[in-house]
Formats: C-alpha cells, sequence, structure tokens
C-alpha cells in the first residue's frame, strides 16, 4: 500500500505528463513510456501514460515505442505487450511501424521480442509476420 505522499507524487508526475501531452512536446514521450511498471498497483494510470503516448503524432509516437522497446521488455513487458497489441489494431500505425522498424538501430533486438510476442498473441501472427518481414534478414 502507498502512503499518502506517495500517491501525491505519482499524482503530481501524471499532471506534468498530461501537460507535456497536451503541449505535444515529444522530448516527453520517452518519460512517459518508460513510467510504465508492470508492478504498478495503479492500472488505470497505466492506461492513462498509454493513452497519453498515443496522443502524439503516429511517428513521434512509433519512433518513442522502437526507442523504448528493450527498456520496456524487460521493465514493463506486460504493457509493452499492450501497446503492441494495440498498434497492430491499426492499419496506418502498423505501416508505419514497419517503415520504422526496418530503418531502426535495434531492429534485430525488436524481431526478437516481435517473434515472442507472437507466441503469447498467436492471432497476431498475419499483423507481427508483416512487421517481422519490413526487416531485411529476418528468419520468417
Amino acid at each position: 500500500m502507498q502512503s499518502q505522499s506517495e500517491q501525491s507524487d505519482i499524482n503530481q508526475d501524471y499532471l506534468l505528463l498530461q501537460d507535456a501531452a497536451t503541449r505535444k512536446d515529444a522530448t516527453f514521450l520517452p518519460r512517459i513510456l518508460l513510467a510504465l511498471d508492470d508492478d504498478s498497483e495503479h492500472i488505470d494510470l497505466m492506461k492513462d501514460l498509454i493513452g497519453l503516448a498515443e496522443s502524439f503524432d503516429a511517428q513521434c509516437y512509433l519512433s518513442a515505442v522502437l526507442d523504448a522497446n528493450s527498456t520496456l521488455a524487460n521493465r514493463a513487458p506486460d504493457w509493452l505487450d499492450v501497446i503492441t497489441y494495440r498498434l497492430m489494431n491499426s492499419r496506418p500505425y502498423l505501416q508505419l511501424y514497419g517503415e520504422l522498424l526496418n530503418q531502426h538501430h535495434d531492429r534485430n533486438r525488436i524481431a526478437t521480442y516481435l517473434r515472442g510476442f507472437l507466441e503469447r498473441n498467436p492471432e497476431k501472427r498475419p499483423q507481427a509476420a508483416m512487421m517481422i518481414a519490413s526487416i531485411p534478414n529476418q528468419p520468417r
């Protein structure tokens, strides 16, 4: 159970991130994404953070997701799966994600994550296969 001051700190941090999202200051996108925590008691807050991040320009948002993939895969793998699942439900996001992934410096590690995601979410096989296929020299 969190103390009242811890809850106040969480609320204050959320308000700062919400203000940054309102101003569309993309420099805060990594902070928004890296605030995700699988162990948090505040599930609604975690969902709100994803919503804040998604409110940014698609290219900025997806670039930030790709950049944060490695950290999120270690610190908040469940929330990373939620983000990935959601972007696979959007054809424009899916296409842009594939294009950005193809150019990303960490594309091979992200492809490994996507293969694991596919094992956990076989219903997303066509979308995950499309993403992985966007990376040259990847096993199918």
